[in-house]
């Protein structure tokens, strides 16, 4: 009978863990499918008198405020939302007073935004599309007050650093997508260049050594004889001289 009990309990633990397991991949699914909608980069930059934040989908926005406005830090991508309705997502609202530029979802689950419009901020325009609850894949916005401003971080050393310096942290406001890992630098193939072949040495030409010529051996001229004398001619020398 223990040994019946032991067995059906192990069965039945074992059907426990089963959905759970399955509703946990099910959950990572869709959260993975929730960040990918979110593929629109936010730009952030912030006005160092005055130590408000401006989030934007524009990069336009964020050069023209820096030459007007003042919001000369920063500049650059923070993180990625949906400018457009997606599942999942709820619509994030730029409100502002004052100078502060804040966030915030109108929702039936929440009255911030109800609140805010009291306290005077105006609302401008739907901003982007992110997550009111934790994604896995997701990151995490973090909001600051101080003075009457607000600022947004997505990491635990700014947020300390906006702590230090006497920020109040107000928590996670909302869930967006991270920035894509920067592609590596590959590098590429170097070609060898083609060498050119040095000129062989010049070989040195041997002048030809001349063939002596052997002179012809002279050829003697003829002698022609003197002709005879007639025969009856008598020569002066052979004459008797006087004396």
């Amino acid at each position: 009978m223990k040994n019946r009990t032991q067995r059906i309990f192990a069965v039945l633990l074992a059907l426990t863990f089963v959905p759970l397991a399955g509703t946990a991949a099910s959950a990572a699914t869709a959260d993975a499918g929730t960040c990918s909608a979110m593929s629109q980069k936010v730009y952030q930059s912030v006005n160092p008198r005055t130590a408000a934040s401006l989030l934007t989908l524009s990069a336009a926005e964020i050069t023209s405020a820096k030459a007007k406005n003042g919001f000369i830090a920063g500049g650059g991508p923070v993180f990625q939302v949906s400018s457009v309705s997606r599942t999942g997502l709820v619509a994030f609202y730029r409100l502002y007073k004052d100078g502060d530029f804040v966030y915030i979802p109108n929702t039936s689950t929440s009255d911030e935004y109800r609140k805010a419009l009291v306290l005077g901020y105006t609302s401008q325009k739907v901003e982007f599309y992110a997550s009111p609850t934790k994604l896995a894949c997701g990151v995490g916005i973090q909001r600051y007050l101080k003075g009457g401003k607000h600022r947004f971080t997505t990491t635990a050393t700014e947020g300390a650093a906006l702590e230090a310096a006497g920020w109040t942290a107000e928590g996670t406001r909302f869930w967006a997508a991270p920035l894509p890992a920067a592609p590596l630098n590959t590098p590429q193939p170097v070609t060898a260049p083609l060498l050119t072949p040095l000129p062989l040495p010049a070989v040195p030409v041997t002048a030809p050594v001349p063939t002596p010529v052997t002179a012809p051996a002279p050829v003697p001229t003829p002698v022609t004889a003197p002709a005879a004398d007639p025969a009856d001619w008598v020569r002066w020398e052979n004459l008797a001289k006087p004396g």
